[in-house]
């Protein structure tokens, strides 16, 4: 006779981040053995035999209680895994102490350390810190259309899950973001907007004459009375670069922006032997604390219109950083002008194979919400009315589309730990192409 056990199925596709996560497919039965106060769940997936922490709210309604296992499911991958095939047939496994207090009888599992449960505390200091969703394709079949609605859903979903769990200010670490694009697009006034949303003494960064040289601007989010021993009060460095619309060949303009990235590479592997494990150099460099001078994010201006030397430039820069485009100006533009360019943008980028930064979303999750008209993904519309008003996203302009502050919370706050990883990642990836 069946063990009643509490079954749900899967609405939206997880990649795991961390080592005792389980990834989620559409449609894949959960069984629930644990649940926790901060919205996570351990459990085994019925379709992949896997065991691992999966969040709530990627979850939904009771699955038929006659699910059964298909029996070509492959052998479990996340830790820590069954070892019988049947989801009925009892089997040891180590559990992790912050996880021993589960009822694992209703799976038939039974606990092998012969230590009484420990007791999973529901306060504060014992709540999971939930990380980050990857960037990574979501587990949506290519050949089924993404619809707007389910885009919208997963954009609020995520982003309910950033607002509870964003670190403070002071908090964020070691941050350094490059703005690019043509001369004369407000990339200076972009970075003065984003020191406002973030910066306890907010300071106007001057305004470059035309040049080819980079120009650092530091700052900082930590408050002054916040301040640690030692730690480096200016945690946020923006470096403005010239427009290409200087210099009748865009190549020299595009050349030190993309050697200022590699040279930074070059550093950072010279201090490091070419034996060293490409997985602990990623979780090495991924942290905040200024452990090197990549730069972490690369924020893209485009004015009006997306042109081939910006297709050019862009495809240069995203092997070797996070890019996020940015549509600025939108001011000057109707919500329909802007959300047209937001289409043809992502279209652009599709047919060059440019790999941008997507924020937890698929290139046709992002091309659905554009053509809904449904704002908060890439790429970001900027009102420089709002910028002008210090980032607060008033968006007077023509078509009222102002999106500064939703993407200022996902840069500083809500995938900031993601960015780094996946900047981490690439400059592993460039180190292992033999260029050091």
């Amino acid at each position: 006779m069946d063990v009643p056990q509490t079954r749900l199925v899967t609405t939206a596709g997880y990649d795991p981040v961390q080592p005792d996560e389980m990834k989620l497919s559409v449609g894949d039965v959960v069984v629930v053995l644990h649940s926790y106060d901060d919205g996570w769940i351990y459990g085994r997936n019925l379709s992949t035999s896997a065991m691992g922490l999966v969040p709530r709210n990627f979850l939904k309604s009771e699955a038929p209680a006659a699910f059964t296992q298909p029996s070509n499911s492959p052998k479990p991958t996340s830790s820590p895994s069954p070892t019988a095939n049947s989801p009925s047939s009892p089997v040891n496994v180590k559990i992790p102490n912050r996880i021993a207090s589960m009822d694992l009888s209703a799976a038939g599992i039974t606990i092998s350390n012969g230590s009484p449960p420990a007791t999973v505390s529901s306060s504060p200091t014992n709540t999971r810190k939930v990380p980050m969703k990857t960037d990574g394709p979501t587990s949506v079949k290519p050949a089924e259309p993404v619809t707007a609605e389910e885009a919208k859903k997963k954009l609020q979903m995520a982003k309910a899950w950033r607002t509870q769990r964003a670190p403070v200010p002071a908090n964020i670490g070691a941050v350094k973001i490059m703005v690019v694009g043509d001369s004369g697009i407000g990339k200076t006034a972009l970075i003065h907007s984003l020191i406002s949303l973030t910066s306890p003494n907010p300071t106007k960064p001057p305004i470059l004459s035309p040049t080819t040289s980079l120009h650092s601007i530091p700052t900082s989010t930590i408050p002054p009375t916040e301040l640690r021993y030692h730690e480096d009060p200016q945690n946020l460095t923006f470096i403005d670069t010239p427009g290409y619309g200087t210099s009748i060949d865009a190549y020299t303009i595009m050349k030190p922006t993309i050697d200022h990235i590699t040279q930074q590479f070059q550093q950072t592997s010279s201090c490091f032997s070419q034996s060293i494990n490409p997985t602990q150099l990623t979780k090495f460099l991924s942290t905040g604390a200024g452990a090197h001078t990549h730069v972490d994010i690369c924020l893209y201006g485009i004015l009006h219109r997306v042109t081939p030397v910006d297709v050019e430039y862009m495809k240069r820069i995203s092997t070797i950083t996070n890019l996020v485009p940015v549509l600025l100006k939108c001011d000057t533009l109707s919500a329909q002008e802007i959300y047209r360019l937001k289409t043809d943008l992502l279209d652009a980028t599709s047919r060059a194979q440019i790999e941008l930064y997507k924020f937890g979303l698929s290139h046709g999750e992002c091309l659905a919400l554009a053509k809904a008209r449904v704002g908060g993904a890439i790429p970001f519309a900027i009102s420089s009315i709002g910028v002008i008003d210090g980032g607060n996203g008033v968006g007077n302009g023509v078509g009222g589309v102002d999106e500064t502050e939703e993407m200022g919370f996902n840069l500083f706050y809500g995938h900031l730990e993601d960015l780094r990883r996946k900047g981490a990642e690439k400059f592993v990836g460039w180190r292992g192409g033999g260029r050091k």
